[in-house]
């Protein structure tokens, strides 16, 4: 049998299908002879540069932040009254019951008489104080303030050395630091026999009234702004009063909410936890007007990263502070005062510590003042009302 011839068109197709796999094959080795584009393989000169343009960026970023910071501290302090010739402004570190303390003393007048601000603690640090206060007070006092333990400059300073500041403490240990502070600025500024006017100012008034009962050598007037004179009777009544108000008005599920945060305050075991008294200040808006961020510690300028209070970077820290506070009554206050012309500052819409607590005391008009449409910040948001009471108390102006 004869083979078949193949047709002239199978032999084209057949050398055209070798000619595109010809192609094909020659196409895919040159894509593996090709060098692949891999940063690892990139001459050193050109990833140094890469490296360089980041790291010129990341610095230009501080840098602009860090002007950002110094230039918002520059604006700040000339706002502050220019510190005439007469005048003091001495930062300190003094070394009381173990612990460095951070201490500032300022004034246009370094006779003028002392004045010893027990700041808000836990939370408040003497730089707030100092450029939100400063300009008020410091024209008719020498100020004295100071970073209490666990906070601000204290802390830092203590923190080098390998010290905790603010571990556990009661009121009661920071009226013993102020007795070292007061002695030891008395020595600094040559004024030895001369006494403190005493200014306690909410958390801190708790630490003022007992130092100045306790050491009344070191005092010649006790003032209390914001006083806290019976924290579960004061909170507990305004607690009392938006329950109702929620009763009243139908709105059961609050009512009920502000019952169970009174039954937290007045608990059998008769102690106030941290957790307690922050789920009372948050039902109460925090007993402000305003919010607490005009003079937020985070963002002072007179402060580093690390100066932070201890009430705000680690609450448990201060639950001891929070429940010897927590468990004044009346009669502790008035044994605390018992031998002084003691003066009484609050806001009238004050919900933390309203003047309703005080109201046993049967003080006159002149000793107990009321701010009206003030808050429980005062000296924040009722700041020039507030130190024109203190400046008419002490000088009678």
């Amino acid at each position: 049998m004869k083979k078949k011839k193949k047709s002239k068109a199978s032999k084209r197709s057949k050398a055209l299908k070798k000619q595109r796999a010809a192609v094909k094959a020659e196409a895919s080795n040159k894509r593996a002879d090709k060098p692949k584009k891999d940063i690892i393989k990139m001459p050193l000169s050109d990833l140094l540069k890469i490296i360089g343009v980041f790291a010129a960026a990341a610095v230009m970023l501080f840098v602009g932040l860090w002007a950002f910071k110094a230039a918002e501290r520059h604006s700040i302090l000339s706002q502050r009254n220019e510190l005439s010739s007469a005048g003091v402004d001495r930062y300190l570190e003094a070394d009381v019951n173990g612990v460095k303390q951070f201490v500032h003393v300022r004034g246009q007048n370094r006779n003028a008489p002392l004045l010893l601000i027990f700041p808000d603690y836990p939370g408040y640090l003497c730089a707030s104080s100092d450029y939100l206060l400063g300009n008020e007070l410091e024209s008719y006092f020498t100020v004295v303030t100071w970073d209490m333990r666990g906070t601000g400059q204290t802390e830092v300073l203590n923190a080098k050395n390998g010290i905790d500041s603010g571990s556990s403490f009661t009121y009661k240990d920071i009226a013993e630091d102020a007795r070292g502070i007061c002695q030891y600025v008395r020595t600094e500024l040559g004024r030895e026999s001369d006494r403190f006017i005493v200014l306690g100012y909410s958390w801190g008034s708790t630490a003022a009234a007992y130092f100045s009962g306790k050491y009344p050598g070191y005092v010649s007037a006790y003032i209390g702004v914001s006083q806290v004179v019976d924290f579960k009777k004061g909170v507990t009544s305004k607690l009392m009063k938006f329950a109702e108000v929620g009763l009243n008005e139908g709105e059961i599920e609050n009512f009920n909410n502000y019952v169970d945060v009174m039954k937290l305050i007045n608990n059998e075991e008769n102690v106030v936890t941290g957790e307690m008294f922050r789920k009372a200040v948050s039902m109460l808006d925090g007993g402000s007007k305003l919010a607490p961020s005009i003079y937020s510690i985070e963002t002072s300028p007179f402060c580093d990263r690390k100066a932070v209070s201890a009430f705000k970077s680690a609450p448990d820290r201060t639950e001891t502070y929070l429940r010897s506070v927590c468990g004044l009554i009346e009669s502790d206050f008035q044994n605390n005062l018992s031998y002084f012309n003691y003066y009484l500052i609050f806001g009238g819409d004050d919900l933390i510590t309203p003047a309703s607590a005080a109201e046993s005391f049967g003080l006159d008009e002149e000793h107990l003042i009321i701010i009206e449409n003030g808050g429980h910040e005062l000296l924040f948001e009722n700041s020039s009302e507030a130190v024109g009471h203190i400046r008419e108390i002490i000088f009678g102006e």
